[in-house]
């Protein structure tokens, strides 16, 4: 910066002073874009040392210190949420980032069959198929005949006085959920 100043008899004088110009950081957040509902994620940015960092969430809630470079973030019931990070230098310099969430829905599995079955006999229990998902079937009181992993099964029920069906259904992102059905 250069400085000319000059008095009413017309002398002057210049000055300059050299100012450093320091960079703001640059954090990049890292952890998952997308996540299931109601699970916890960890966020982080690189760590520097002298640097201090402000994090805040949106469609969640960060568990315990807010203040270092990593923090976990426990979702809400939401379609979406935002990770925000304020870092600021040892100078003073700051910059704040943004990382957007998608929050995914559990499978809602609903098994249909027959909650009544005579003994010694067989009983198809299904949910409705959703293509990119995985099922495994678990029976008490019965066998399942063939894969327990399609979105429909038999069951050879045995000659116990009742039996469950109970099935867990996992979405491409690893968001499950299970079911029981209670068959006498």
């Amino acid at each position: 910066v250069t400085v000319t100043q000059t008095n009413s008899f017309g002398c002057d004088s210049t000055t300059t002073r050299i100012i450093t110009l320091l960079p703001k950081p640059t954090p990049v957040i890292t952890g998952p874009a997308s996540i299931c509902k109601l699970t916890s994620g960890t966020y982080s940015v690189p760590a520097v040392a002298g640097n201090t960092y402000s994090w805040s969430v949106t469609g969640g809630s960060i568990n315990g210190p807010s203040n270092t470079n990593s923090v976990t973030i426990s979702w809400g019931n939401f379609p979406s949420g935002v990770v925000t990070v304020t870092q600021t230098d040892a100078s003073g310099c700051d910059s704040t980032v943004n990382r957007n969430v998608t929050l995914y829905p559990y499978p809602v599995p609903v098994i249909t069959g027959n909650t009544s079955n005579c003994q010694l006999s067989a009983g198809t229990y299904s949910v409705p198929n959703v293509v990119t998902d995985t099922y495994v079937w678990t029976v008490t009181g019965g066998s399942i005949n063939g894969s327990p992993n399609a979105s429909s099964i038999t069951v050879s029920w045995s000659a116990a006085a009742s039996g469950t069906v109970t099935v867990t259904q996992t979405n491409p992102l690893g968001c499950d959920s299970t079911v029981t059905l209670n068959v006498t």
